[in-house]
């Protein structure tokens, strides 16, 4: 949630809901019936990410920096953290080492233990090689602005 009340996550879904999310680079045309498939599946991947502890497979989700996390759906991306609940924040990095891993023996044993609380947050399209840094800023502003209403 932005300090305005605003849920950049929660407009993102609602437009791909209905085909209509203009920035997304794999539409040709809005409104797209593809966007709505991705609703679904970025619904469902956050559902088994938050039960399971784990993503649906394995490129379905990546750290970005700091972290925060994304999920991953052709070039459309949307932003997640976790938090405990009460605008406290420890940033879960991606296992470097299989040694240093929380479940060794999980086909994704580089994703850590993440708190209780995941929050989703700012929604953009991957236009390049790397994260633009315009959307990491935003990633990171809109943490701490959730985070901060929760305090």
């Amino acid at each position: 949630m932005r300090s305005d009340g605003s849920s950049p996550a929660h407009t993102f879904l609602e437009l791909l809901k209905s085909g209509r999310w203009e920035e997304d680079p794999d539409s040709e045309q809005i409104p797209d019936d593809e966007q709505v498939k991705d609703h679904h599946w970025f619904i469902e991947a956050i559902r088994c990410f938050a039960d399971e502890g784990e993503p649906p497979y394995r490129h379905a989700i990546n750290d970005l920096q700091d972290g925060v996390w994304e999920f991953k759906k052709g070039r459309k991306r949307l932003s997640f953290f976790d938090t405990d609940g009460e605008g406290g924040y420890t940033p879960k990095l991606r296992i470097r080492d299989y040694h240093d891993a929380d479940v060794p023996d999980s086909e994704h044993w580089d994703v850590p233990n993440f708190d209780e609380n995941l929050r989703l947050g700012h929604a953009f399209p991957k236009l390049g090689q790397k994260t633009r840094s315009e959307d990491l800023t935003a990633c990171a502003d809109i943490r701490e602005e959730d985070l901060s209403h929760d305090r």
